[in-house]
Order: C-alpha cells, then sequence, then structure tokens
C-alpha cells in the first residue's frame, strides 16, 4: 500500500468491475494504463456471512495510480472491461457526492422524527477471512519488516500490519485468495526473518472479530485527529497498534 494517505490526487473510484475478478487480475488489467500502486475492494457492509466472496463484494473499487496525470487520463478515456464500459471518477469527487446524498437522506430522516446515519466511510471495508498472524521471529523492528517477508511486487497484496507487540504482529491481506497465496508462497519460499521461520497462523471466528474491531477504533481515532488538522501517515499499522486504512461501515442500503 501507498506509504502515505496523501494519495486522493492519484486514486479513482471505478465501476462497473466484476465482483469475481481476483486481484491479480484486476492488478493487471488497471496496470496497462500506467503504474498500479494499490486497488482497494469495496465490500457490502454486514456481509460477512455471504456463501461467496463475490457475493458481498461490490463490482467497484477504488484505484491508486503512480502519478496523477495516469489516473487523470484513464478518467478521461475510461475503457470497457469484458466488454463492459466502465465509469471513473475522481475518488473526491465521489465520497463527496455521497456525503452529499447521505446528509439529504439523514435530513429527511431527522424530520419524520428519526436518527441520522452514521456518516460517510472514507475507505473501503476490511475483508474477512484474510487476517493472519505472524510470531517466532523474536522482536519485530517495525511494520516494514513484516511487508519485507514478500518480494516488493508481490507487497501491494498486504492490506493492513498491525502490531499488537513487539514480538507478533497480525496481517489483513487485501482479500482472501491473495492471502491464501501469499501465505503459501512464504510458507514454500522459506523466508526468515531475524534468521527465524515465521510461524504463521489465520486468524479466526473471535480472533479475526477481536482484530477488525482494534484496527476499526485505531483508524477512527486517527481520522478524528486528521479531522481536527492533525496529519498523519496510514495504509498500515505500526507497533502498538497504529491504526491504517479500512475499518465496517454501519448498516446502508447495497450501494456501489
Amino acid at each position: 500500500l501507498p506509504e502515505s494517505i496523501q494519495t486522493d490526487g492519484e486514486t479513482l473510484y471505478v465501476k462497473p468491475v466484476p465482483a469475481a475478478a481476483t486481484l491479480e487480475q484486476l492488478q493487471e488489467f488497471f496496470g496497462k494504463f500506467g503504474t498500479v500502486r494499490a486497488i482497494w475492494r469495496r465490500y457490502f457492509a454486514g456481509a460477512a456471512t455471504a456463501k461467496d466472496e463475490a457475493s458481498r463484494t461490490k463490482q467497484s473499487v477504488f484505484v491508486v495510480f503512480g502519478t496523477k496525470e495516469e489516473a487523470e487520463a484513464f478518467k478521461n478515456a475510461p475503457p470497457q472491461y469484458d466488454g463492459v464500459q466502465l465509469l471513473a471518477q475522481w475518488k473526491t469527487e465521489y465520497l463527496a457526492a455521497k456525503a452529499e446524498e447521505l446528509a439529504a437522506k439523514n435530513k429527511n430522516k431527522v424530520a419524520r422524527g428519526g436518527k441520522s446515519e452514521t456518516t460517510a466511510r472514507t475507505t473501503p471495508s476490511m475483508p474477512k477471512n484474510a487476517s493472519y498472524s505472524v510470531s517466532g521471529v523474536g522482536e519485530i523492528e517495525k511494520f516494514a519488516s513484516i511487508k519485507g517477508l514478500w518480494p516488493a511486487e508481490e507487497q501491494k497484496g498486504v492490506r493492513y500490519v498491525f502490531m499488537p507487540s513487539k514480538e507478533e504482529a497480525n496481517v489483513v491481506f487485501q482479500d482472501e485468495q491473495t492471502a491464501e497465496k501469499m501465505v503459501a508462497d512464504l510458507t514454500s519460499r522459506g523466508t526468515t526473518l531475524n534468521g527465524k521461520v515465521p510461524t504463521v497462523k489465520k486468524l479466526e471466528g473471535e480472533a479475526e472479530e477481536a482484530l477488525i474491531q482494534s484496527v476499526e477504533k485505531e483508524i477512527a481515532d486517527r481520522a478524528a485527529q486528521n479531522n481536527g488538522g492533525r496529519g498523519g501517515r496510514g495504509g498500515r499499522g505500526g507497533r502498538g497498534g497504529r491504526g491504517g486504512r479500512g475499518g465496517r461501515g454501519g448498516k446502508r442500503e447495497r450501494d456501489e
């Protein structure tokens, strides 16, 4: 993921893309039009119980290009994906429109005596079934050491690194399929950290929920700090649980 949260100038909202498309397929497609720094999938809120990935995945993504010029070129002349014409707009414009839509809904709801909805989210939801713990390598100096377990060209598959202690890191990958592939590749290569082969274990059930909740709390805290005028770095976790991007939204309509 990008090392800075200041990527709005290179980030596009693009739809419709196949919900069943893998991250590798999306990277290959968008990579034809420039350097792709990250692709953020988008998930329907409350869809954790869905039977398969496609049924809970929105047919839209946020794409972070390497430069504003590459993003603008794509936006001005979006191509087709599997014969379907794509629509593209700046992420900031999309979020502003959604915020206006939400404000209008809240205004009408309050007028009817109801409660307003939560603020529109600014980052995609964290994926389910894509979280793993990494331990058994002694003290982990920094989050980059964990990402460094994979070659640079594969590191974009890491969505978030959360470090609850000096000797453990929790990794959230872009999606379930990417997680399985990257963990299998790591195991087959026998990569070491601090001279030791890491112990990698999938987080499931309550353990996964606890991780996502911790991540979301830090994300909310960071967002509040940024709204108060404080800058920060996102897209990653830090020692002691510094937050990055992601989080889960509340109950809302299944928008794209």
